[in-house]
């Protein structure tokens, strides 16, 4: 991504895209590290989320570059595939973590109630 900010030429426009496009691209493993490093479950899903949100904008940058004719359709069509890829494995992290959360939950309910009998 710094690769094609950096071949863009430089116009008050690319500048602002060019800033919000590289503050989405590193937010993305930025918030990926903070959620793994120092939350649990549920801190780290919303840090997930968060670097799903920010997969989605660097498409969404990358498209308007694309569509002002700044970059080639190829090098649009890489990054897309990679935030595709992205999402793909962040909705399975959230997922897969989710689901341990509820069933941790549910066996702790029920242990409880097992308990009271």
């Amino acid at each position: 991504m710094f690769r094609i900010c950096r071949k863009i030429s430089k116009n008050r426009e690319t500048d602002i895209i060019n800033r919000r496009l590289i503050k989405a691209v590193t937010f993305i493993p930025a918030n990926i590290a903070e959620g793994y490093g120092g939350h649990h479950r549920k801190g780290f899903v919303k840090y997930l989320e968060i670097a799903r949100g920010s997969t989605t904008e660097t498409d969404y940058w990358t498209y308007l570059l694309y569509d002002e004719e700044y970059i080639r359709k190829d090098e649009y069509d890489d990054v897309v595939k990679d935030c595709r890829e992205l999402v793909l494995m962040t909705d399975s992290m959230v997922n897969k973590i989710k689901g341990r959360v509820k069933t941790k939950t549910v066996r702790s309910e029920s242990k409880a109630v097992k308990n009271e009998e």
